[in-house]
């Protein structure tokens, strides 16, 4: 059993590692020759398909194969390994450092959780309700949880199943915190922490592979253009919102932000 996985395992990362990166590498080409001049989310689809494609089979087979009958006499003494099996060193190597990687996601995971509960307190009664009714211009039915985080840096929204939005506790004009809850609202209505949580998963699954996290950059850079499309239409003017997005990156480049789905399942 054990014999038929490790050869299921290397035809499958065989065939996926050189699929994917042909497709990666002509998703960029086509990303930067065609899609920038296309609609935005036509990007994001192109990307949902690359991941797609990291978790369908290579080809018609199972990724584990049935094994094989024994064969008896001089065939089945000539099938014992001789010497290093290094299609079993490579499986080995893949699940110990997918394992260590795992384990690092989770206690920074964890460790994050709790400096959160520590520096966060919540958010005035008036902010709440300027969430509420950004919550019902974007058509979002459940309003998520508001926290002020001290030493935050910019906004940030986390948590799959309850999302929490974290605004920075300083004292923001009206327009910069309207803008700021449309854009991590259509996060939430998008359902783009969910797809950064499947990248971040197939990161894990496929960490050899470089190429794979270049995929994921550039899916997260689609879905936060399509994001910011959203709140540009829900405004019916990006002048403003414009500004307020400088204003973010300036405050990204003085300090770390909360990395999204990727940072804490709250």
């Amino acid at each position: 059993m054990i014999r038929s996985f490790v050869d299921g395992w290397a035809d499958w990362m065989t065939a996926m590692a050189w699929q994917a990166g042909l497709l990666i590498v002509s998703a960029v080409a086509l990303d930067a020759i065609v899609l920038r001049r296309i609609h935005p989310r036509l990007r994001s689809v192109v990307w949902s398909l690359v991941a797609l494609k990291l978790v369908l089979p290579p080809g018609l087979a199972s990724p584990l194969r049935a094994p094989k009958p024994a064969v008896q006499g001089v065939a089945s003494s000539a099938a014992v390994p001789h010497g290093v099996d290094w299609g079993a060193l490579a499986c080995a190597v893949w699940l110990a450092g997918m394992t260590v990687l795992a384990a690092v996601a989770w206690r920074r995971n964890r460790a994050w959780r709790r400096s959160l509960q520590q520096a966060t307190s919540p958010a005035p009664d008036a902010v709440r309700r300027l969430l509420r009714e950004v919550c019902a211009t974007l058509g979002l039915r459940r309003v998520p949880t508001l926290r002020l985080g001290a030493g935050l840096r910019s906004a940030a929204v986390v948590g799959l199943a309850r999302p929490v939005i974290l605004l920075p506790d300083e004292r923001n004009s009206d327009a910069d915190l309207h803008h700021v809850l449309l854009h991590e609202v259509a996060h939430i209505k998008r359902r783009d922490l969910w797809a950064e949580a499947a990248f971040a998963l197939l990161h894990l699954v496929y960490w050899f592979h470089p190429l794979v996290a270049i995929a994921r950059r550039r899916a997260h850079a689609a879905r936060e253009v399509c994001c910011d499309l959203t709140v540009a239409r829900a405004l019916g003017s990006s002048t403003a919102y414009r500004e307020t997005l400088l204003e973010h990156a300036r405050r990204m480049l003085q300090g770390p932000r909360p990395a999204g789905a990727a940072a804490g399942f709250l």
